[in-house]
């Protein structure tokens, strides 16, 4: 008799979605600290312009961590397998 392992997929996927992505998005998000550091050593102190140069800045590393977390997830995430009765 064969011996069926259907493995765990929904597992892998609940551990990638649960710690491995969130982990990513913060590892991801270090580098960009040192460009909001040098913004905020560059930038005026007491004028909104800069006030929204910082913000925005802020938005696009979240947006650009986010897409790199995803982006690694997708390499990582389990495929489908096809079922062979070899």
């Amino acid at each position: 008799m064969a011996e069926s392992d259907r493995g765990h997929p929904w597992l892998v996927k609940l551990v990638i979605v649960a710690i491995v992505f969130p982990i990513l998005l913060m590892a991801l998000m270090q580098p960009w600290k040192l460009v909001l550091l040098g913004l905020a050593w560059l930038l005026p102190v007491h004028t909104q312009w800069a006030w929204w140069v910082a913000r925005c800045a802020a938005v696009v590393g979240v947006i650009l961590a986010g897409y790199g977390a995803l982006w690694i997830c997708r390499l990582i995430w389990p495929k489908a397998t096809t079922r062979s009765h070899a």
